[in-house]
């Protein structure tokens, strides 16, 4: 058995695409300089995904945005960003306030409407352990 372990980040709405776009591209710069990539497939994964385009598109969108928030709070509210790859956005409530959950006899702290969002994201049945020609491997191995 495994647990997925992701950050989560509160921001303002209106900064998650910008935030997104940047980390995407930060993302590429540690592999590179960890020697992850070579030049060649950072500049291609740089272009071919348009990162940078992506990231000047979502300043610009967030800058109108912002122009309107006071008229708008849709923009000025908090959220969570779960910074798993798909970058689940949560609103306030669901996260706060925090709790501590019990997990395998560990005491974790946990947002405070998880199994709403496991529900939500996972389906009803999310505690059954799916039949084990569905299950798949991921990791199996692990290094510190």
């Amino acid at each position: 058995m495994w647990i997925d372990l992701y950050k989560i980040v509160k921001s303002k709405a209106a900064y998650v695409p910008v935030m997104v776009a940047q980390e995407a591209i930060d993302y590429l710069n540690r592999r590179f300089d960890a020697g992850g990539l070579t030049k060649e497939e950072y500049e291609s994964r740089i272009q071919d995904g348009q990162l940078k385009e992506k990231l000047e598109k979502a300043k610009r969108k967030r800058a109108e945005e912002m122009k309107y928030s006071k008229h708008n709070t849709a923009f000025d509210r908090n959220v969570y960003v779960i910074w798993s790859a798909s970058k689940v956005v949560l609103d306030e409530e669901w996260v706060e306030p925090l709790r501590t959950v019990t997990f395998e006899g560990l005491e974790v702290t946990t947002f405070g409407k998880a199994e709403e969002y496991l529900q939500q994201h996972y389906g009803e049945d999310y505690k059954v352990l799916p039949p084990d020609e569905m299950r798949r491997v991921g990791l199996n191995h692990i290094e510190w």
